[in-house]
């Protein structure tokens, strides 16, 4: 009787054992690589880091990781999270030159004592930054086309 890989149930057949039944525990093995590959089984537990993914099809809900930001200096780095929340303690500045082509996060800025943010690099849609919100968040939206850093003001949320 074979043991088995933890994951997948793939058989090992005993070493000096399990005569004559090596090539149908291989057959079994072969033709479970072949429906994990081809999608017929589910794939679990994986980490597919940096790949190419032509059109992926997800199931359920992405989590996303949220980073908080702390200083008065922020350069945007979207390796940290795509949701990223910042709670000013004094007049403050941002630049992206960190962001690379096709990157995009979500910036959520709490001011609560009306400072301001000076924006290096960046191109907001309408053509200015937008005034904090004193209470709350003011969100933000930006994103990397080209060799431009464009920013939206999404709103303010209480």
């Amino acid at each position: 009787m074979p043991n088995t890989t933890t994951s997948y149930s793939f058989n090992k057949p005993v070493v000096g054992g399990d005569d004559n039944t090596w090539g149908g525990y291989l057959n079994s093995n072969w033709d479970s690589v072949d429906n994990l590959l081809d999608g017929t089984s589910t794939v679990t537990g994986m980490a597919i880091t940096n790949a190419a993914l032509t059109t992926p099809v997800l199931t359920g809900t992405p989590t996303e990781d949220v980073y908080a930001i702390s200083g008065t200096s922020y350069n945007v780095e979207p390796d940290n999270g795509s949701i990223q929340t910042w709670t000013l303690s004094g007049n403050s500045s941002v630049s992206a030159t960190n962001m690379a082509v096709g990157q995009a996060i979500t910036l959520m800025v709490n001011d609560g004592s009306g400072y301001t943010i000076s924006w290096t690099g960046v191109t907001f849609v309408g053509g200015s930054a937008p005034t904090l919100a004193t209470s709350g968040y003011s969100v933000i939206a930006l994103w990397k086309v080209a060799s431009g850093v464009y920013a939206s003001y999404v709103g303010d949320v209480a």
